[in-house]
C-alpha cells in the first residue's frame, strides 16, 4: 500500500512539471509577442529615432548594440571560411547592411513585422549554423555577380519568418489567413520538447545581445537516455523515479521554450534555403513562391525535424 501511494505520488509529480512547464512555456511565448510587437523609442528622450539613438521600448536594448553584434558574427563567420570579400563597410566607414540582406542602409526599415526578435534570431541562427549561414550569405554575393536573379534578401527572409511563426502560434486553432499555414504536432513538439543542454545559458546572457540556446536535444531523450542508464530494469519505482527527476531537471527554465520557437525558425529558414538554392526563382517572385513552395512544403503534417539538429543527452 504504502509503495503504491509512492508510485501515485511521483505520477502527480510529473503531471505537476508537465503543467509547470507548460505554463513557462506559454509565458515565454507571449513574452516574445510582446518584444516582437514593442515600438522602437529614442535612446536620448524627445530626441530623433536613428540608428545611432533608438532602444526597444518592451526592455530598453540598444538596437544597434544587437545589429553590431550581428555584423561582427557574421565578419567572423566569413573570415572562418577565408573570405574577406563578401562583408565590407560603405564610404562612411559603417557596415554595409545590403550585403546581409537588408534593403537600405537603415536596418530599422526592415524591422516593422519581427521587431527586436527579428535581429535576435538572425543573429542566433548566425552562431547556430554558421556553415549553412556563410552559404547563404555567398550564394547571394556569387548570383549578383554573375547578373543572375535568383538572389534573396537574406535579412528579410529571416524576419519575415520571425513574424510567420509567431503569428501561426498566437493564431493556433483559428479560421481564415491565419489558419492557412498552421502549426502542426511536430512543430508544437519542436517548442515544447526541446531542451537547452548548456547548464549555464540562465546566467550567460549578461554579456550578449542574445541567450546561448544550443546545444539542444529533446526531452524525450533525456527520458530515454535516463531509462537506458537504469540497464533496462523492470521495476516501475526505479522508472517512475527517473521519469520524475528528468522532469524536475528541465522544467526550471523558460529559456527552453524560447529555444524551441528559436530552432524553429532556423529549421524553417533552413527548409526556405533548399527550396530556393533548387528552383532558383526570380527574385520578383519571392512573394508568391514562398507562400506555394516553402510554407506549404513546412507547415503541414508530413513535415518532420532533419536528422542531426538536435545532440545526444549530456
Amino acid at each position: 500500500m504504502e509503495q503504491k501511494a509512492v508510485l501515485l505520488f511521483r505520477e502527480i509529480c510529473v503531471e505537476c512539471e508537465m503543467l509547470a512547464q507548460l505554463a513557462r512555456c506559454d509565458f515565454t511565448l507571449r513574452r516574445l509577442e510582446v518584444e516582437r510587437e514593442a515600438e522602437f523609442i529614442a535612446l536620448i528622450p524627445d530626441g530623433p529615432i536613428t540608428l545611432n539613438n533608438v532602444q526597444n521600448r518592451y526592455d530598453n536594448i540598444n538596437i544597434k548594440t544587437v545589429l553590431t553584434d550581428l555584423w561582427n558574427q557574421c565578419t567572423a563567420v566569413c573570415k572562418a571560411n577565408n573570405d574577406t570579400t563578401i562583408l565590407k563597410s560603405n564610404n562612411n566607414n559603417e557596415p554595409d547592411w545590403s550585403l546581409l540582406g537588408f534593403q537600405s542602409e537603415n536596418p530599422l526599415t526592415d524591422l516593422r513585422a519581427s521587431g527586436l526578435v527579428g535581429i535576435k534570431q538572425l543573429l542566433h541562427f548566425a552562431k547556430m549554423f554558421p556553415k549553412e549561414f556563410y552559404e547563404m550569405i555567398s550564394y547571394n554575393k556569387n548570383i549578383q555577380q554573375e547578373e543572375k536573379d535568383c538572389w534573396y534578401l537574406l535579412a528579410v527572409v529571416s524576419f519575415k519568418f520571425t513574424a510567420q511563426i509567431l503569428l501561426s502560434f498566437e493564431n493556433l486553432g483559428s479560421e481564415g489567413d491565419a489558419a492557412l499555414f498552421p502549426l502542426c504536432k511536430n512543430h508544437l513538439e519542436v517548442i515544447y520538447d526541446t531542451v537547452v543542454q548548456n547548464q549555464n545559458s540562465k546566467n550567460n546572457n549578461n554579456n550578449n545581445t542574445v541567450p546561448n540556446l544550443f546545444p539542444v536535444c529533446r526531452r524525450r531523450a533525456l527520458l530515454a537516455s535516463a531509462f537506458q542508464n537504469m540497464n533496462q530494469t523492470n521495476d516501475y519505482n526505479s522508472i517512475s523515479e527517473a521519469c520524475v527527476g528528468v522532469w524536475k531537471a528541465t522544467s526550471d527554465s523558460p529559456q527552453h521554450a524560447e529555444a524551441g520557437l528559436y530552432l524553429l525558425h532556423h529549421l524553417l529558414l533552413l527548409h526556405f534555403k533548399a527550396c530556393w538554392e533548387k528552383d532558383r526563382p526570380h527574385v520578383m517572385e519571392f512573394n508568391s513562391y514562398v507562400p506555394k513552395s516553402v510554407f506549404k512544403t513546412f507547415f503541414n503534417k508530413g513535415w518532420t525535424v532533419p536528422e542531426g539538429i538536435y545532440s545526444a543527452p549530456q
